[in-house]
C-alpha cells in the first residue's frame, strides 16, 4: 500500500492497494516518476505502473525475477526494470518485454539494481 499526499497542501490524495496478484505478495519497493505523473510499485516478479493523479492501474507486468528497481523513458514509453538475475525493457503501450539481458547475481549485492533511461 502506497500514500499518495499532495506536496503543497500536505492532504492525502488516496492509496494505492496493489491489485490482487496470487502469489506475488505486497509492494517490496516503489518508484515515482513526477514528469509522467506515475507511480511504479514492484514486488516477487510484478511491476503494477499506476496513475499517480488518479490512483488508478495502467499496466500490470509480469517479469521473471524479483523486482528491484526500475526506470522510465523521459517520454513515458518504456520502462526498465531490475531483477535478481535480468535486466528487461518494456513497451509500456503493449504491456510487452522490448529486449532482456540475464545478469549474474553475483555481479552486485543483493538487492542492489541501480538502473536509468537516458536520452535517445
Amino acid at each position: 500500500r502506497v500514500t499518495v499526499w499532495d506536496a503543497a497542501s500536505g492532504e492525502r490524495l488516496h492509496e494505492l492497494v496493489d491489485p490482487d496478484l496470487p502469489g506475488k505478495g505486497m509492494a517490496s519497493g516503489m518508484k515515482a516518476f513526477p514528469t509522467q505523473d506515475r507511480i511504479a510499485t514492484f514486488s516477487m516478479g510484478v511491476v503494477v505502473l499506476w496513475d499517480a493523479a488518479l490512483g488508478k492501474v495502467l499496466r500490470v507486468l509480469e517479469v521473471q525475477d524479483p523486482v528491484y528497481s526500475c526506470a522510465m523513458s523521459s517520454n513515458g514509453y518504456l520502462l526498465a526494470v531490475c531483477g535478481r538475475e535480468e535486466v528487461s525493457v518494456w513497451d509500456l503501450a503493449s504491456g510487452s518485454m522490448l529486449q532482456s539481458h540475464r545478469t549474474s547475481s553475483l555481479s552486485r549485492p543483493p538487492n542492489v539494481c541501480p538502473i536509468d533511461i537516458g536520452p535517445a
